[in-house]
């Protein structure tokens, strides 16, 4: 029975996994061959809405591994989102766990939240045009954008994810 109940869990976590690679690939080797205008942001829904149904130790785990994917593709952070998002997302599970319940709204707005992170990095990155014109340019050229592409990306997701996690949990078998 404990054997039974690992693989279930495995094969959820396996899926899970499979998505986070599949967001990675998407959002930083085939849409940047594209002529999209902004950036689409995917490893953050994805991460975030496994991170609501497994919780805290897990989306530290989950946040981990988004972390070092970004780090991977970027590069000019230097290992700063492998440090960031395994902290963020160690909150969203204790956030999700304790003290708000796990709805899409809740997961849309850390997504919200998650996906300015980006773009505030990048601005603290790039420190010699640090005006206000400037800043306003990015909020509405890469931030606004990216946070709403995010919430809408999420929808599905979140929603899938929560397919999986309800077929391959260990309370069904």
């Amino acid at each position: 029975m404990k054997k039974h109940l690992f693989t279930i869990s495995a094969v959820r976590r396996l899926i899970f996994f499979a998505m986070l690679l599949l967001s990675y690939v998407l959002q930083f080797i085939i849409i940047p061959r594209t002529a999209l205008p902004f950036p689409l942001l995917l490893l953050i829904p994805v991460a975030v809405s496994v991170t609501v149904f497994e919780y805290e130790f897990a989306g530290l785990l989950w946040g981990l591994l988004a972390g070092v994917l970004w780090d991977f593709a970027s590069p000019v952070t230097d290992g700063l989102y492998a440090l960031i998002f395994p902290v963020i997302f160690l909150f969203t599970g204790l956030l999700t766990r304790y003290v708000l319940r796990n709805t899409c709204l809740t997961a849309s707005i850390f997504t919200a939240v998650y996906s300015l992170i980006p773009s505030v990095l990048g601005l603290i990155y790039d420190k010699n045009n640090l005006t206000g014109e400037f800043i306003l340019s990015v909020m509405r050229a890469e931030m606004l954008p990216a946070l709403i592409s995010s919430v809408i990306i999420l929808i599905p997701v979140y929603f899938l994810t929560s397919a999986v996690y309800r077929r391959f949990s260990a309370e069904r078998f």
